[in-house]
């Protein structure tokens, strides 16, 4: 009936569903040995510290921290000192320079095996100089929060807090010492 089919809600032709493919997995080099390719991770791994570990210490020292010699001005150690909280990726202080060099590597070199001596090209000694000058900066700034937190945990011990020397009480006794003396004394003398 023609009616009908006028009257009747035309639905439009439904678009084409367009799935993405998936990029191509990428294949294991089958020359590579399972001890190649773990070693291949562990670097990646390593390299991918050793850039959270700078820029760790290039942000605590873009803030100027000095909230534990803050801290030092006002303790008088009546309560517990709290933990040392400045903690890099790599949980340790600041490194030497080659922990913030980043300039050119020469060839057959890793970042690793990388010295002042392997600096050839003035770009790569003023990168050299800068990355010294950021860790003396990045050390300084560490060990003068460290000291600081040491001088406070050290009068919070002295206070008897932060397991402080209180004075040792005298030793519970729970027996009478006496009930195996002579079975020690046996024992001691065969």
């Amino acid at each position: 009936d023609p009616a009908l089919e006028a009257a009747a809600p035309v639905q439009p032709e439904a678009a084409p569903v367009v799935v993405p493919t998936p990029a191509p997995a990428i294949a294991a080099d089958a020359t590579l040995s399972q001890h190649q390719r773990a070693a291949t991770a562990s670097g990646l791994a390593r390299q991918e510290l050793a850039r959270l570990e700078r820029a760790f210490w290039k942000a605590l020292v873009g803030t100027d921290l000095t909230r534990w010699q803050d801290m030092e001005n006002d303790w008088d150690g009546s309560k517990a000192c709290p933990p040392f909280d400045i903690v890099s990726p790599k949980s340790g202080q600041p490194g030497r320079a080659l922990t913030f060099y980043e300039g050119d590597i020469p060839d057959g070199l890793s970042l690793e095996d990388m010295r002042k001596k392997h600096c050839t090209t003035d770009k790569m000694k003023a990168d050299w100089a800068v990355a010294a000058a950021f860790s003396l900066l990045a050390r300084n700034l560490y060990k003068a929060e460290h000291e600081a937190y040491d001088n406070m945990l050290q009068l919070s011990k002295a206070n008897g807090f932060n397991g402080g020397t209180r004075g040792r009480e005298e030793r519970v006794r729970y027996g009478d010492d006496a009930a195996y003396s002579s079975l020690i004394r046996e024992l001691v003398e065969k």
